[in-house]
């Protein structure tokens, strides 16, 4: 988890304020506030309530035992529930899978578990976003490498058309912004309403932040021929 991170959100983010407090929040059992809440997943330990069962979904009870162990970081017993027949991949609320729950819940050793056992992380939720976005949210760095070394794609983009580096810009994670660059992320590229990440730090009030995207796209620039 990211102490550093900060995430205040305006309006000019085009619904991401609704997208990771609302969603994600209310998602997670929390109760949404007047105020901008936090979005950060509970330290290790602690318990990660996500609804488990989509409305007409059948799911069998080794499926919700391997939810239930994916939001709680227990690989012993999601190795049990998949031996019991669960659906590595199977489909709860909001579209959200066993791995996006784990990623979600910043539980590293879960996600790798799940992509090991064929969890597949380009399944994305009812918002368009992918376990790597999920990750990125909460500040799950290890969570976000696991998903990275397994091929994720760092350009993969939500609804709005955000990748993971405008999620870390908007909520003030530099180490995070430094991890999604040395992944090759595309930094220059602009969601549906026309923001880089860059400027989605910047309108966030996040300047050092947005200073240094740019700075490392200056120093990355192609040579000239």
């Amino acid at each position: 988890m990211n102490p550093t991170r900060t995430p205040v959100i305006r309006h000019a983010l085009h619904g991401l304020a609704a997208l990771c407090a609302a969603a994600l929040l209310a998602a997670c059992g929390k109760p949404e506030s007047a105020s901008a809440p936090s979005v950060a997943a509970p330290p290790a330990g602690t318990p990660c309530v996500l609804p488990r069962i989509a409305p007409n979904a059948e799911f069998s009870k080794s499926d919700d035992e391997l939810f239930a162990a994916a939001v709680a970081g227990n690989v012993g017993a999601a190795v049990q529930a998949l031996e019991a027949g669960a659906k590595v991949d199977a489909i709860g609320a909001l579209k959200r899978t066993p791995l996006f729950a784990a990623a979600f819940c910043d539980r590293p050793e879960m996600v790798k578990l799940l992509l090991e056992k064929g969890g597949k992380h380009e399944l994305a939720d009812a918002n368009g976003m992918l376990p790597l976005h999920a990750a990125v949210v909460v500040g799950g760095a290890e969570t976000a490498r696991v998903l990275l070394a397994s091929g994720a794609n760092v350009n993969g983009r939500d609804a709005a058309g955000r990748t993971a580096l405008h999620l870390a810009a908007a909520t003030n994670q530099p180490a995070m912004v430094e991890l999604l660059l040395a992944a090759k992320v595309n930094s220059t590229a602009k969601d549906k309403h026309g923001m880089s990440a860059a400027a989605v730090a910047a309108d966030n009030g996040h300047s050092a932040l947005a200073a240094s995207i740019r700075k490392w796209q200056e120093q990355h620039k192609a040579p000239k021929p």
